[in-house]
């Protein structure tokens, strides 16, 4: 259940930060959210960690999103504050 849900979520938000980021630096991204989340993991758990997935990269891709949305927000905010 958890391989499929990490398969569907993942293809849904990692194919939307590929249209906002473009594909290569889309992924490119991804994975290194993915990578830094499963290192701090291993660094904060200790040696006998035994875990690596791809849940990170899927988180990666959410908190893209939202941070890409963040900065849109703000741009528009600013983009109404020089109309007035």
């Amino acid at each position: 259940v958890h391989v499929v849900s990490n398969a569907v979520s993942g293809s849904i938000f990692i194919s939307a930060v590929c249209r906002i980021f473009g594909a290569g630096l889309g992924l490119w991204l991804t994975f290194a959210g993915g990578v830094a989340g499963n290192l701090i993991n291993a660094l904060v758990r200790g040696a006998p960690h035994a875990s690596i997935g791809a849940s990170t990269a899927v988180f990666a891709a959410v908190g893209l999103l939202g941070g890409a949305q963040l900065v849109r927000r703000w741009q528009l905010s600013l983009a109404w504050k020089r109309v007035w």
